[in-house]
């Protein structure tokens, strides 16, 4: 069985970035398991956690007036969950809820963060490797809702 360390090393973010670092990032996880439907956030509870997905699928949701859920956003494996970890005060902005069973490296938001104030080199480095993911989701949520919202003839 995979450790913490192996699917951190593996995953796309981290891919380049040596190995002593991603045992320092690796140290704040630990391998969690949702069930369909369960939530790995909800709209204002507190961001402790963000997740590398390791197989299966989630949804970023938001909830309009009336209460019911709008899709943002599909995450896939290899993607990650949740960026509001890095942010004060450090509060989710969305719902994700697992569409399928998942697998996930939890990793602790609060423990990444002391370990870069530690190593600032370390810090800036995934800064600009969470940027890239943010930029990149962002994008992906703009094509999914340009497909949801368009008349198809």
């Amino acid at each position: 069985m995979k450790t913490v360390s192996q699917f951190v090393r593996e995953h796309t973010l981290f891919n380049g970035m040596p190995s002593e670092q991603v045992d320092f990032i690796a140290g704040c996880g630990q391998l969690r398991r949702f069930a369909k439907g369960d939530y790995l956030a909800q709209e204002n509870d507190a961001a402790e956690f963000f997740y590398l997905i390791i197989e299966g699928r989630v949804v970023i949701e938001t909830h309009q007036l009336h209460g019911s859920a709008t899709p943002l956003l599909t995450v896939n494996a290899n993607e990650l969950v949740n960026w509001s970890w890095l942010i004060p005060p450090y509060r989710h902005r969305f719902d994700a809820r697992a569409l399928t069973a998942l697998r996930t490296v939890a990793l602790n938001g609060t423990c990444i963060r002391k370990k870069c104030d530690i190593d600032p080199k370390l810090g800036f480095d995934l800064l600009r490797r969470l940027s890239a993911v943010i930029i990149s989701s962002l994008h992906n949520a703009q094509f999914q809702l340009l497909d949801v919202y368009s008349t198809h003839s």
